[in-house]
């Protein structure tokens, strides 16, 4: 469904005010069925189950707050309309109201942000460009720097501009969030989402192989370049930030492989197969936005680059051959690859934005999911990238603590201190949100939720598993989601897919992380 359809059929939708005595329980609301094929018919009803619901039906009294629609999805038999709320005209980030139909009914999630403010800036938007200039330089803007809403979740809200900057010749594309009133920054989102590794090992955990599945849907055609010169800009450090494919040697097209294929571009080829075919077999997703768009790779990005990442700027897949002294090409890693891929799927499905809780989320799916696509018996991250044969992985979704992040601790000081495992350990956050504190701790706060998603694997089973996460992720949640709304948010999605006892083994895998 179009977002153009949306909003047409959206004009024609009536409202209803809640039926008297309306009672709304924890989960499902006694809300009709839709059971419509006709894309307006179904977003005019649920619009008016929207509205019958009463504290969207309070929530819209305020004129200042307007609900539109902006997303369709259909997936594992449920299907969901996310409505996006604006303030006076103003996007509020992260704030929407989900509808959701499936097997057991309709649902409705209130991720809506309630709060007064001011929306009239100090600052115009030329005069906040030139507060950051002296963090950005002359970089060039994406486009205008756009006047927004950041809802806080402690009932505030924050006037900001986005700004978006281009890629140039030492620094990827990225969004700067920059306070309206004040100039302060308060996070930059870089447009490469890396798996950033930890050289620090740890010991192998076991996981039951799962059953192969012979290929049913169509998959993604494939390409993979090899990086040279004429196609990517590094910074001093060696470190990627613009890539143009049709400039690289070309190793696969259109997935076929080519005699100038080396190791990395046949192993980039191999995984980005295993990626397509997974999504394909098990969710019924063709590529990672789901309309068959082609996985694009790049190998040999960087000098000397012990990383690899999903550019959401480009929608390319590059790798970096190793630093050569700790790691060996990232290509090596089929749940690496996994990982990166599925910052693809969540660019287009949650969005979840790369900062804070919402950035720990995003990195703890791309854990998850790397796991389920490599399939290769545990749950460590990245042990195959490791140039020692000893080496044990990035980050281990069973034990975190065992391995050590390195922590920034200011004046060119660093500790190393244990992944969290439970929100008690949790890494504190301040801002601003970015590289000097991994955007707010996006990687090491990830194994907070990633270990509940361990857990909920060893309660219900890995395939039950996959497919209540990758429900959760590409229909349930919002960008701004923090990890508590994650845990409602897979209870809800749980309620559609499995029996009140298997629910409530998941509720259990979240408590035990402290949630």
């Amino acid at each position: 469904m179009t977002l153009s359809v949306l909003s047409s059929a959206l004009a024609s939708s009536a409202s209803a005010a809640p039926a008297p005595g309306f009672s709304y329980p924890f989960v499902f609301g006694p809300f009709p069925k839709i059971l419509s094929s006709n894309p307006a018919e179904t977003l005019a009803q649920s619009r008016q189950n929207l509205e019958a619901d009463p504290e969207i039906h309070a929530f819209l009294q305020d004129v200042r707050h307007q609900l539109s629609p902006t997303q369709s999805q259909d997936g594992s038999g449920v299907r969901t309309v996310k409505y996006q709320d604006t303030y006076h005209g103003l996007e509020v980030l992260g704030s929407m109201a989900l509808h959701h139909e499936g097997p057991e009914g309709v649902q409705i999630t209130d991720a809506l942000s309630r709060f007064d403010l001011d929306v009239t800036p100090r600052l115009d938007p030329s005069e906040a460009l030139s507060l950051v200039r002296a963090r950005i330089g002359d970089r060039e803007l994406q486009s205008v720097p756009e006047l927004k809403i950041l809802p806080r979740h402690d009932g505030s809200a924050e006037l900001i501009y986005q700004i978006s900057l281009k890629s140039t010749a030492t620094a990827p594309g990225a969004d700067l969030l920059v306070a309206a009133n004040t100039g302060e920054t308060i996070a930059e989102l870089s447009h490469h989402w890396e798996i950033e590794p930890e050289m620090d090992p740890t010991p192998p955990t076991g996981r039951a192989k799962r059953k192969p599945v012979s290929p049913k849907l169509a998959v993604p055609l494939i390409d993979v370049y090899g990086a040279n010169a004429k196609c990517q800009s590094l910074d001093e450090e060696g470190f990627p930030s613009s890539i143009q494919p049709s400039l690289c040697t070309a190793m696969a097209k259109s997935s076929q492989l080519k005699a100038a294929a080396d190791e990395a571009g046949t192993q980039a080829f191999k995984n980005a197969q295993s990626v397509a075919t997974y999504y394909a077999q098990i969710h019924g997703r063709n590529s990672f936005d789901n309309k068959g768009t082609r996985l694009v790779n790049v190998v040999h990005v960087g000098k000397e680059f012990a990383n690899a990442f999903w550019d959401t700027e480009d929608q390319i897949m590059g790798y970096g051959d190793g630093d050569g002294v700790h790691f060996a090409s990232f290509t090596r890693a089929a749940d690496v690859a996994g990982h990166e891929m599925t910052h693809g799927v969540t660019s287009v499905t949650a969005k979840l934005m790369m900062m804070g809780e919402s950035g720990a989320l995003n990195e703890a799916y791309s854990d998850f999911f790397g796991k389920m696509i490599s399939n290769d018996g545990d749950w460590v991250m990245g042990k195959k990238i490791f140039k020692d044969p000893n080496a044990q992985g990035i980050r281990n979704l069973k034990d975190p603590g065992s391995i050590l992040a390195r922590v920034s601790g200011g004046k060119d000081k660093v500790t190393k201190k244990p992944y969290p495992s439970k929100m008690s350990e949790e890494f504190p956050i301040q801002e601003p949100c970015d590289s000097s504190n991994d955007r707010c701790w996006v990687h090491l706060n990830s194994t907070i939720p990633s270990h509940a998603s361990y857990l909920t694997a060893v309660a219900i089973g890995a395939e039950n598993s996959e497919k209540l996460t990758y429900l959760t992720l590409t229909q349930y949640l919002t960008p701004a989601a923090n990890f508590k709304d994650a845990r409602d948010a897979t209870l809800k999605a749980c309620a559609q897919l499995f029996a009140a006892a298997t629910c409530k083994k998941v509720e259990g895998a979240w408590s035990a992380v402290g949630l």
